[in-house]
């Protein structure tokens, strides 16, 4: 209750309305509740309107207001392409080098300069600035332990944005004009960003996220039973350069050497 006074007090300047001659006006108060619903649950507008006589238009306004308020503090620096990694902004600023990666820098206790990466699924363009698992058919053993190590960092990802997905209104089909859809997301994230910060347990209690045992073994949380998110669908064969493979390599290398490995991870091939 605590964490709904506080959005409304932020939210109610924007969408404040005022009494008519003809009837009164529908409550701030009321608008966010009906619109949370919207979020949380992606019940229709035809419903929402009967059950609270409140119009669509009403709860995007309101799904624009919360992104307003809140996206300074929840949800700095955006992409606005949501579509596939070969079409979207990310992969353009990638490759014009516009997103002011961190320089290289040695892998610990090596004199091994690595660049900084980021990681995908098996989807994904094996890339100098992208890695991702090596193929699972007849892997070695260095390969097992490499794409060990990468699928538990994955699955940091992978709990952001199922747990999203199962939040909020994204396992159902959202049947409205792509700026409406862009809208309703930007006020899904910046609400999933505030609610994680707030620790709200309603939002995320226990046992909701992945964890690990005191054997490192991956404890898978609750939000996966509730419907897990889809993995991204290859839009094309993508063909991985000779640098991007060696460097691969170099960071298979390491996570088998002294300086690299963890006690626990033969067990966990």
């Amino acid at each position: 209750m605590e964490d709904f006074i506080y959005l409304l007090g932020k939210v109610e300047p924007l969408i404040r309305k005022r009494d008519t001659k003809m009837r009164r006006a529908i409550s701030a108060r009321q608008q966010l509740s009906v619109t949370l619903q919207f979020l949380a649950t992606g019940e229709s507008f035809r419903c929402l309107r009967f059950q609270h006589r409140i119009g669509r238009t009403t709860i995007m306004k309101t799904c624009e207001a919360l992104y307003d308020v809140l996206k300074e503090d929840y949800l700095k620096g955006t992409v606005s392409d949501a579509g596939l990694f070969g079409q979207s902004d990310l992969r353009t600023a990638m490759d014009r080098d516009l997103l002011d990666v961190p320089c290289p820098e040695p892998l610990q206790d090596t004199i091994i300069n690595m660049l900084y990466v980021f990681i995908g699924d098996k989807a994904f363009p094996l890339r100098t600035d992208l890695v991702k698992p090596y193929p699972y058919q007849n892997q070695d053993h260095g390969q097992q332990i490499f794409n060990y190590h990468l699928s538990r960092e994955r699955c940091t990802v992978e709990n952001a944005f199922g747990i999203l997905a199962n939040r909020c209104a994204f396992l159902t089909n959202v049947a409205l004009e792509p700026d409406k859809v862009t809208t309703i997301t930007l006020a899904a994230l910046t609400i999933d960003n505030f609610l994680r910060d707030k620790a709200s347990e309603a939002y995320l209690p226990p046992a909701y996220v992945d964890m690990e045992d005191e054997n490192h073994r991956i404890i898978l949380g609750a939000w996966r039973r509730d419907g897990e998110l889809a993995s991204v669908a290859a839009s094309r064969a993508w063909n991985a350069t000779t640098t991007a493979k060696e460097q691969r390599d170099q960071l298979k290398a390491y996570l088998l050497s002294p300086a690299g490995s963890v006690p626990w991870q033969e067990n966990m091939i």
